[in-house]
């Protein structure tokens, strides 16, 4: 439950968030009261997005820093 829940949040790599998103769905199809319980798992943003937007902060923190 720890590792879909920390692995599915929005800063997470697109790739380890697939693996959680599909271990989520496959724990609900057999036991959903168990993947209720997952009360952390972000299903609601798009993956690719949210981790672009994280690379585009840090690279601008990190220009910020270098030239100063």
């Amino acid at each position: 439950m720890q590792l879909i829940e920390l692995r599915s949040g929005r800063e997470g790599h697109p790739s380890y968030r697939a693996v959680a998103h599909a271990m989520w769905d496959a724990i609900n199809e057999v036991h959903p009261s168990v993947a209720a319980a997952m009360t952390f798992v972000d299903r609601e943003t798009e993956p690719r997005l949210e981790r672009l937007s994280a690379e585009i902060r840090n690279a601008s923190r990190a220009g910020m820093t270098s030239g100063g």
